[in-house]
């Protein structure tokens, strides 16, 4: 759905439940109502970005904002090729994930649901591919993540700098990318379990990541 307020354009849609509370079991018709406001830039192109009036809750929520650093670094082997991974702690069960990550080369995979830190084995994969200008999201394994069909994808220019804000709400992660586009996912196993950002060995990695508690 569409709609207007004081000449602001807003667009509405559902972020589908999964059968059996499962990342692998079947979409289902809705779920949870997540809204995007709408702008356009110079070339009459339209961005999706967070509205200031959620912003504003975010801002004046009295939750604690930390910095994240990485608990450990890791060498992955992949059959698309060697990756470097750095794995986060767990994230709050509700809160605001903000991101300024270099992204030097092919691009970066933010991987959730880490079990026992085998980032190779993460089944829920948000994949940002420069050279495509896409970012997708993936139910399968990172290792073998090039022999999958991706869920879900959106188009949106990437280049060496990414800022991301992420809203987290139990199972719903909202990806807003560059201040151009939203990218909704759900993501059941996510929840209570470390995370990791992956690039490849080749690439310098440098991240300014910190997350706001909302309470």
């Amino acid at each position: 759905k569409l709609a207007l307020k004081n000449d602001r354009l807003f667009v509405f849609g559902w972020i589908p439940t999964k059968a059996g509370t499962r990342d692998g079991g079947n979409i289902d018709w809705a779920g949870n109502l997540v809204a995007h406001e709408l702008t356009s830039d110079s070339n009459g192109r339209l961005n999706s970005i967070l509205p200031q009036e959620l912003r504003m809750v975010i801002n004046n929520n009295p939750g604690p904002v930390t910095p994240l650093t990485s608990s450990k670094t890791l060498n992955i082997a992949t059959q698309f090729g060697p990756l470097q991974s750095s794995v986060y702690p767990p994230l709050p069960k509700k809160g605001e994930l903000s991101a300024t990550i270099d992204v030097p080369s092919a691009g970066m995979v933010m991987s959730f649901g880490l079990t026992d830190d085998r980032v190779a084995d993460a089944t829920l994969n948000v994949v940002f591919n420069r050279s495509k200008g896409k970012v997708y999201f993936f139910n399968a394994p990172l290792a073998s993540i090039h022999q999958a069909n991706a869920e879900s994808w959106v188009d949106v220019p990437l280049d060496e700098k990414l800022e991301l804000r992420v809203l987290i709400q139990d199972s719903i992660a909202v990806f807003y990318i560059n201040d151009k586009a939203a990218f909704s996912t759900r993501m059941y196993s996510m929840q209570n379990k470390p995370w990791s950002i992956s690039l490849p060995q080749s690439d310098n990695f440098h991240a300014t990541l910190k997350i706001k508690e909302m309470i």
